[in-house]
């Protein structure tokens, strides 16, 4: 071996042993920080810090057996009521924007008003704690723990959303109405999801490389590389989020800003080794200094049971949505009339009566035994609850308005279909007659499959 690289391996070697053989030092061994190091961390703290505790959104909290997103409710709910006054009295913000709402969205006008609050008060907080602390050198320890709490908290999403992937439960696989809608009328959300959706294995792989990101996270020796990771991996889904208008664009975006702020206490010695080619370590430190084993060994467990925790909650919850996920693809599959129909204009000597569905809908879309979606000539869509009684050959509709119609089948081919009204409104709403828009094999989407050899592309 040359001599070069002789001297190159004993390096490396030499800095592998004092890496493993060096204890975590004291509070007390470590050199004074910078004014400008001193002052970001206090901003770093209060902001990340409250972020983590109050957004809500997987929280380490949320791990407790029976309580956990109890407690982390109430915490953000505390957070968010100040933000929600902020939205009605300051900033003047029209209804519903300006009430606390569950709509499956993270950028509300309420969200992004509380993170202004957050990065405001925790902005005073600095400058007071600056004042009233100003002559100590350092916040190790503090950094240690804030680390702690932030890496556990992004692999704790990563490790949900990721999840939520591995076993193909976020984006199902499009439904008929998706399928019979025109491209054009889909939103860009819907579009990704079910592209997404489409493949459950491409869904898988995705959710595994978040499950995977998040759980190296959970561990201080992979903490480093998982973090790395994770920031790969969570760009990809804020660019998601932001091309394609998917409301969790603030989640996302801290995630990205937490896994960097894991990276950066590293950031140098990363720098070196990657684009100056030298041998380097990481310096960060992951647990709180101490010279005590018995502390180290605590941090572990917590660390250890954390995950646990973590995977026995996320896995319940898997197998409660599979149930529930075979159970709608079983019914779909035995529902001969889940398809895609359009209303035909009635015959000229039927007498005029009113709609039965309460709007002049000009499709209905089956898409399961117990929802539908109508739509009228001026692109209005609106989901009902039906219930599809095949031995009675009845369909019940809750039609807009709550105007409930029960509707005898009748038959004469697969591609047609009579509703008559029965009951109260017999005679009083007009039938309706359906033809089949779905086509007899199916849609190209869904049946094209995947090729290894392809004399020419497959497009249309």
């Amino acid at each position: 071996m040359p001599e070069s690289k002789l001297e190159l391996a004993d390096t490396v070697t030499v800095i592998d042993a004092s890496v493993a053989a060096r204890p975590i030092p004291a509070d007390a061994e470590f050199p004074r920080w910078s004014l400008a190091a001193r002052i970001g961390f206090r901003l770093a703290f209060c902001y990340l810090g409250g972020y983590c505790v109050f957004s809500g959104n997987a929280t380490v909290l949320a791990v407790i057996p029976g309580i956990g997103y109890k407690y982390q409710d109430v915490l953000a709910r505390i957070f968010w009521l100040p933000s929600q006054y902020l939205a009605q009295h300051l900033f003047h913000v029209p209804p519903p924007g300006n009430r606390i709402h569950q709509m499956a969205s993270g950028d509300t006008a309420i969200n992004w008003i509380g993170l202004l609050l957050l990065l405001v008060v925790s902005a005073v907080a600095t400058v007071i704690w600056s004042v009233l602390d100003r002559r100590r050198p350092h916040y190790q320890t503090l950094y240690a723990w804030l680390r702690f709490l932030v890496r556990m908290t992004v692999g704790l999403g990563l490790v949900s959303y990721g999840m939520a992937k591995v076993f193909p439960l976020q984006m199902p696989p499009p439904s008929i109405s998706a399928l019979a809608e025109p491209l054009g009328m889909h939103s860009p959300m819907s579009v990704l999801w079910n592209f997404i959706g489409l493949n459950p294995l491409y869904e898988m792989v995705c959710g595994a490389a978040e499950f995977i990101a998040g759980m190296l996270l959970l561990f201080r020796r992979t903490a480093l590389a998982g973090a790395i990771f994770s920031a790969f991996v969570v760009t990809n889904v804020l660019l998601y989020n932001l091309f394609f208008d998917v409301p969790v664009k603030l989640y996302s975006g801290h995630l990205l800003l937490l896994s960097l702020f894991v990276i950066l206490p590293d950031a140098g010695p990363l720098l070196r080794f990657f684009w100056r080619h030298e041998p380097s370590a990481p310096v960060g430190i992951w647990v709180p200094p101490a010279k005590r084993k018995w502390f180290r060994r605590a941090t572990a467990a917590v660390e250890i049971g954390f995950v646990l925790l973590t995977l026995g909650e996320l896995l319940l919850g898997s197998s409660q949505g599979i149930r529930q996920r075979r159970a709608e693809a079983k019914a779909v599959a035995g529902c001969e009339l889940c398809r895609a129909w359009r209303v035909d204009p009635a015959p000229p000597s039927a007498p005029t009566l009113p709609s039965p569905f309460n709007m002049a809908a000009t499709d209905i879309v089956l898409n399961t035994p117990t929802q539908a979606l109508l739509h009228d000539a001026q692109g209005k869509s609106v989901y009902v609850p039906i219930k599809i009684d095949a031995a009675r050959h009845t369909l019940e509709l809750d039609g807009p308005g709550k105007n409930k119609t029960v509707f005898a089948i009748a038959q004469n081919d697969p591609r047609s279909l009579m509703l008559t009204p029965t009951g109260e409104k017999a005679g009083k709403a007009a039938t309706v007659w359906l033809e089949s828009l779905t086509p007899e094999q199916g849609y190209p989407l869904t049946r094209r499959g995947f090729h290894w050899i392809s004399e020419y592309p497959y497009v249309r």
